[in-house]
């Protein structure tokens, strides 16, 4: 069911992104511009992930160690290429299972590396552990480590961390530049599933650049999962359009993070959403989403009905009525003023859907031009 006003970017929404990811306990996705300081937001969001597992600390640093050394990697290969070229052009996703984790890269790199970087990889993956060790020894004392990291120490350590082989490939884009797809697995255990993610990526950076999706994210919403979201998208909007401007994106998000935060139900001690972040040629796009009993359906959608009746004035006012009435309620986080801000703030460019997910619950939508 889809409200009147539900027409951006239907084929990249938070429910496609939900159902895509179901078996996943977290997937994230970022695609350019690419700074050095959103590694720790990257690592924040691994880290809440791995909350809570008895083998935390051993898992943690190994995971946040591939993390930070692929991503490393998209900013050691940009360094060859123009500025200007390596902002929208690379990608950087991660996913979560219960026993095992993948993260996958695709990004530009200069044709003359090519070769250089297919034999390196080729390299680390014909060694065994021992035999890892030991080149990256004797690269650490020779110091032949390439300037770019291609052919040096960040792969070895890579193959060293996962023990894994790396998968990659070479492609194309439509404008004839060399592509680096690159995937690091781990698995917490021997016996843990191997899934192949290269392809995925291929389609789904090609999804996010086709439809001007910047980030999305499926996982946890607790307070403590969303700050380092938060850090990431208001660092880049704060360069982007400004620091006046993002305090009211800020807002915005925070309104709309906080609504899963407050709602969603807890399953496996996590409360679980999803959140897609686009740029238009005018506007910035949020959506987010989660699971919610179909019991609750027709009140919620009674109350979205109300705000889309309304003008800018009309908002303002109902606003100020369901203040002054929250005023008196014991649960504050039923008031619904949280997505009523947002209709006022966005001035009413709104929209949601809901889609059935099984026989007692729904998939709710909620998406905002900022």
């Amino acid at each position: 069911m889809l409200s009147e006003n539900s027409t951006h970017m239907e084929r990249f929404s938070a429910w496609s992104l939900f159902q895509a990811n179901q078996d996943a306990r977290m997937m994230f996705a970022y695609r350019g511009p690419f700074r050095e300081h959103l590694t720790e937001g990257i690592i924040g969001i691994s880290e809440n992930t791995l909350e809570g597992e008895a083998e935390l600390s051993k898992v943690n640093r190994k995971v946040s160690f591939l993390l930070v050394e692929c991503f490393q990697n998209i900013l050691k290969h940009g360094d060859s290429i123009e500025k200007k070229d390596i902002d929208h052009e690379a990608m950087f996703s991660f996913r979560a299972f219960p026993k095992s984790f993948y993260i996958n890269s695709i990004n530009k790199v200069n044709p003359d590396d090519k070769n250089k970087l297919a034999e390196a990889v080729e390299l680390v993956n014909s060694l065994d552990k021992k035999e890892l060790k030991e080149l990256y020894l004797k690269q650490l004392q020779d110091n032949e480590i390439s300037e770019r990291g291609g052919a040096g120490l960040g792969l070895i350590e890579l193959a060293r961390k996962s023990g894994q082989p790396l998968r990659f490939d070479f492609d194309k884009d439509a404008q004839g530049n060399t592509l680096f797809n690159n995937q690091v697995n781990f698995k917490k255990t021997d016996d843990s599933e191997e899934l192949d993610f290269m392809q995925t990526s291929r389609e789904f950076k090609s999804m996010m650049t086709d439809k001007g999706i910047l980030m999305c994210y499926k996982g946890d919403f607790s307070q403590g999962a969303i700050l380092p979201l938060l850090n990431i998208v208001e660092i880049n909007i704060e360069q982007g359009i400004g620091s006046q401007e993002a305090k009211k994106v800020g807002h915005i998000l925070i309104e709309m993070l906080q609504n899963i935060s407050h709602h969603a139900p807890v399953v496996n001690g996590v409360r679980e959403g999803v959140i897609v972040i686009g740029q238009t040629e005018r506007n910035l796009y949020i959506e987010t989403g989660n699971v919610m009993p179909s019991s609750n359906v027709n009140t919620l959608e009674a109350s979205l009905s109300e705000m889309m009746r309304r003008d800018e004035e009309g908002l303002k006012e109902l606003h100020k009525q369901k203040f002054k009435e929250s005023i008196y309620l014991k649960d504050k986080q039923s008031t619904g003023l949280g997505l009523l801000q947002v209709a006022k703030a966005c001035r009413g460019r709104i929209s949601y859907r809901f889609d059935a997910h099984n026989n007692e619950e729904t998939f709710f939508s909620f998406s905002a031009l900022v």
